[in-house]
């Protein structure tokens, strides 16, 4: 572990934390959100910005989300992304550190609002390079931003290639790859959990690098 990893102050995610997921209601959830995990991501956003901008070889700033316009569903996940761009960090890539019921996870990101910049990025995308970007890494591709489909890179096969690639690249899809963190892990509630998240980025720092043509 890098000495830059050993300097980042730890905030774990306890039970409560993934609790959070089980209210039905949607008030209910989203206050609970805003006063357990929300703080949480902020604080991992302020800790980790800095690392992972040195990561990706250039400034990041952390954007934790809101879901303001959500008025029915509650959010079934949630994050803090690391983008290139003070405003705002839907319309280009960018990485994320979020929570679900089951995981805390690391994502690279393309979003629908990105698809000017998605489609060049899928097309120069084969299938070799994306398994030597993702190296040792057990790097997962999903069909969804929510972590829907969840199929491990290295299980891809030329075949289903591309129909995951055409997929990703409509208008209306995602391109998101990523890693997890059971949250039965030791190092998710406590002093190992930042440590765990900057190599799970570290990973996926190729993928971001390419797209931004770093």
């Amino acid at each position: 572990m890098s000495a830059a990893i050993q300097d980042v102050r730890s905030v774990g995610m306890p039970d409560v934390v993934f609790d959070v997921f089980q209210i039905p209601d949607f008030d209910g959830r989203m206050a609970r959100l805003r006063e357990v995990v929300t703080p949480r991501l902020r604080e991992l956003g302020e800790l980790l910005a800095p690392t992972v901008s040195d990561l990706v070889g250039e400034p990041l700033f952390a954007h934790v989300a809101l879901h303001m316009r959500r008025r029915v569903n509650p959010p079934t996940d949630t994050w803090v992304a690391f983008g290139p761009a003070a405003r705002g960090y839907k319309a280009l890539p960018h990485l994320e550190v979020g929570v679900e019921a089951r995981h805390v996870f690391t994502h690279f990101m393309l979003k629908p609002e990105a698809q000017v910049l998605k489609m060049p990025f899928l097309k120069s995308l084969s299938l070799p390079k994306l398994k030597a970007l993702a190296g040792e890494a057990p790097l997962i591709w999903y069909a969804g931003e929510h972590g829907e489909g969840p199929v491990p890179v290295r299980a891809i096969r030329p075949r289903a290639w591309s129909d995951l690639r055409a997929r990703a690249g409509r208008k209306d899809a995602s391109l998101c790859l990523g890693l997890v963190l059971d949250r039965s892990d030791p190092a998710v509630r406590g002093p190992g959990l930042t440590g765990a998240l900057i190599e799970q980025l570290q990973a996926l720092a190729p993928l971001y690098r390419a797209a931004r043509g770093l």
